[in-house]
């Protein structure tokens, strides 16, 4: 898959959570690296009162490329069923 896939998969995941209330796209997210590129088309709900882009609206940005990032980063591993043994 390539890094651009990626960042439509995981936009996919975004679209109806906070990363799409504010319009923030990934646009390339490299599993290798771990590098997430995204951007976030300023708007007027994302401003704050005195006119500039509010603070909220970067974070909310900046934790979803690296929520992505670590997530793409992760090693594949195995899945292994663990039971629980009750006495009885």
């Amino acid at each position: 898959m390539t890094p651009e896939q990626k960042a439509e998969q995981y936009n996919g995941h975004g679209s109806s959570g906070l990363p799409g209330l504010v319009g923030a796209r990934m646009t390339r997210i490299d599993d290798r690296t771990g590098r997430v590129e995204a951007e976030l088309p300023v708007a007027g709900k994302l401003m704050a009162p005195n006119g500039f882009l509010h603070t909220a609206s970067v974070l909310a940005l900046a934790d979803t490329c690296c929520g992505n990032g670590t997530m793409a980063s992760l090693p594949t591993v195995p899945t292994i069923g663990v039971g629980r043994v009750q006495n009885v």
